[in-house]
């Protein structure tokens, strides 16, 4: 990584996608008939309450996350998250933030995707966008089998400074020029960069970027093709 490059940091779910990847998933299982799908389902939606007040269970919420897949093979996972980025995920994708990493991308940025969802769905809506760098929650692969055991520490909160900086020091860098999100529970991240973007923020973060007059952006969903 050229340490002289401006480096950018994309939170995935609700800033360059209009929807959580991870509870989309378990939607897109429960539509399969995918066993256990309904009751994590419900289950993660409880944890995820949680969520705007930054007391999420990680742990919880990834142990329940991984039921209805754990055990199964790997490329046949795979395979399913194909079909569920086509059908769900590209839908979703906001055209103003494909337009604004279009953008750093034509400038030479150094780009990452840094979010809380698994990297199982992180990695591969990463290569629509054409971003090599992604930082997500990773699973435990054992005998190319799907087990229920995330890896910490989790990109969630200050995790994601923490994930930003092993980033940015692999290149002899210890500023982030460029972050974007939606989220209150991104504000570390969203305050370790020279220049922040808050986009369609909840409202804690809302008001945070008032009173800091941090640039917001109202990104709008319509078609789009990649």
């Amino acid at each position: 990584m050229d340490p002289h490059k401006i480096k950018v940091a994309f939170d995935l779910d609700g800033t360059l996608i209009a929807t959580d990847s991870a509870q989309s998933w378990l939607s897109f299982l429960r539509e399969a008939g995918v066993k256990g799908a309904e009751q994590a389902c419900v289950h993660c939606s409880e944890v995820m309450q949680h969520y705007q007040s930054g007391g999420l269970d990680m742990t919880a919420y990834m142990a329940a996350w991984l039921q209805p897949v754990a055990g199964l093979p790997l490329s046949s996972v795979q395979q399913l998250v194909a079909e569920f980025v086509s059908s769900d995920i590209v839908p979703a994708i906001y055209p103003e933030a494909l337009a604004r990493l279009q953008w750093h991308q034509s400038k030479g940025h150094h780009i990452a995707i840094v979010s809380a969802s698994p990297a199982l769905l992180v990695q591969p809506i990463a290569s629509l966008f054409k971003v090599d760098q992604v930082m997500a929650i990773e699973v435990e692969i054992s005998n190319e089998l799907i087990t229920q055991k995330a890896i910490p520490p989790f990109p969630f909160k200050e995790g994601k400074v923490l994930a930003i900086n092993q980033w940015l020091y692999r290149g002899s860098v210890r500023q982030l020029d460029y972050a974007y999100s939606d989220s209150i529970n991104d504000l570390p991240l969203l305050e370790m960069a020279k220049r922040p973007f808050c986009v369609n923020p909840d409202p804690a973060l809302r008001d945070k970027a008032e009173r800091r007059e941090w640039p917001i952006y109202q990104w709008n969903l319509t078609k789009v093709s990649v």
